[in-house]
């Protein structure tokens, strides 16, 4: 067990493409620009898999604020026939 955290092995941000389909622990970003230790030793392409796509985001309802509106409109609306 390591006496501090610095004697840790760092975990990466990102992990090649081959690494995150096996699920194994990728030292992409330690040997940069090199094939990461997995992929050298199993003989595998290596290569950083894409960013991922933002989420997209919802914004409010264009339509919230004029809900009420609507709904005062028929309860206006009722008045008038009663």
């Amino acid at each position: 067990m390591p006496k501090n955290k610095d004697d840790r092995a760092r975990r990466t941000v990102k992990a090649c493409v081959i690494c995150r389909k096996k699920k194994l622990r990728c030292d992409i970003d330690d040997v940069q620009g090199e094939e990461c230790t997995p992929c050298e030793r199993d003989r595998y392409e290596c290569f950083p898999r894409e960013r991922k796509r933002k989420r997209f985001t919802f914004s409010p309802c264009p339509l919230a604020g004029h809900k009420n509106s609507i709904l005062s409109k028929r309860r206006t609306g009722l008045h008038l026939f009663m």
